[in-house]
């Protein structure tokens, strides 16, 4: 599995260290860029930024999960809801 992504600059990041809106950010800007260049050429392709872009969407969906989880947790200790 892919564990970074290059970014803008061409340096490697490690898509596990992201801080969270980064990694939200860059997600998007990555699909973006991948979308606009398949509209540009159908022949497009390019799957090591396409295992970039699924690696950083798995990093994304785990740390929401485990955001989910940890809010369920604190509702279920009385805690109440604390939004990101």
């Amino acid at each position: 599995m892919t564990t970074h992504y290059t970014d803008s600059k061409g340096n490697p990041v490690e898509i596990a260290t992201m801080p969270y809106p980064h990694l939200k950010s860059a997600h998007r800007k990555a699909i973006g860029t991948e979308e606009r260049k398949h509209e540009a050429s159908d022949s497009y392709t390019n799957p090591a930024r396409e295992a970039e872009i699924d690696a950083m969407k798995a990093e994304l969906d785990r740390r929401d999960a485990a955001y989910a989880e940890q809010q369920a947790d604190a509702i279920d200790a009385g805690e109440g809801f604390r939004p990101r």
